[in-house]
């Protein structure tokens, strides 16, 4: 079930997509972040796949105000993640608070994987192409490469070799910095825009954005098969580290051909 909501904190307002499993009781909870200079319209599909899967995954908009700095891109997380938990405790949201799923694209699988470094709530994170950066959350000298190796949660990294934005060699750095168990899969063919529901022209939603965050969406630079295979591969991980099985393991380094699955990679 889908459905759409708000809330404010400490004056930040977040539209919210909220994906409700049908059927499934205490299910675990999903913070999925988009990217910097998208919004969360972007990855409807995913939600809705992650809530037949059987979570309540959660979607907010980072404010506009804040849209290119990753600090508040962390604070969104954390905003989100406590309006869940301020609702379960009033008695109008159920999940599983146990342990927590964090996803996200670009900035927001940056900041994603640095809440898990601060939150030990978090279960499993799952990153889809995090943006190229000189530290790992684009927040400041205090979090950085070394600091991977405190991540306790299982990470998963994902990446396109055709990605202009995100270097299989700068994730591969990534992967060998964390100590948690870890997945390094590689989408041969892939791109940036591989994880979208829709292709768009990143210059040209970059300069939308600037003037009023109009996205441009296109169906281009998406590899057929890229986003069907993201989106099994993040749920197998979610199903191995928080609900403890999984039909998959995905431990390790993993390719993929998204261009023709056929052909060996």
């Amino acid at each position: 079930m889908y459905s759409e909501t708000s809330f404010t904190r400490n004056g930040r307002h977040y539209p919210l997509s909220i994906f409700t499993p049908k059927d499934v009781e205490n299910p675990y909870l999903i913070v999925f972040t988009h990217g910097g200079i998208v919004s969360r319209q972007f990855y409807q599909e995913t939600g809705d796949f992650l809530a037949d899967a059987g979570y309540l995954c959660l979607m907010p908009s980072i404010p506009r105000s804040y849209v290119m700095t990753t600090k508040n891109f962390l604070t969104g997380i954390k905003d989100t993640m406590n309006f869940a938990l301020e609702k379960m405790e009033k008695g109008s949201m159920s999940f599983n608070a146990d342990a927590i799923g964090l996803a996200g694209h670009s900035m927001g699988a940056n900041t994603s994987l640095a809440a898990s470094i601060e939150d030990k709530r978090i279960g499993a994170v799952v990153c889809l192409a995090p943006s190229q950066r000189n530290d790992i959350a684009g927040i400041g000298k205090n979090v950085n490469l070394g600091q991977l190796g405190q991540v306790k949660a299982p990470v998963q990294l994902q990446i396109g070799t055709e990605d202009r934005f995100c270097s299989v060699k700068r994730v591969d750095r990534y992967y060998k910095s964390l100590h948690s168990d870890k997945s390094f899969v590689k989408f041969l063919g892939g791109t940036h825009s591989g994880f979208f529901d829709y292709g768009f022209d990143i210059t040209g939603s970059l300069l939308e954005n600037i003037a009023g965050f109009v996205a441009l969406r296109v169906n281009t630079g998406i590899p057929e098969y890229q986003r069907s295979l993201a989106m099994e591969i993040m749920k197998s991980w979610f199903d191995q580290y928080l609900k403890g099985k999984s039909d998959y393991d995905f431990r390790g380094y993993v390719t993929f051909n998204v261009v023709d699955p056929f052909k060996s990679p």
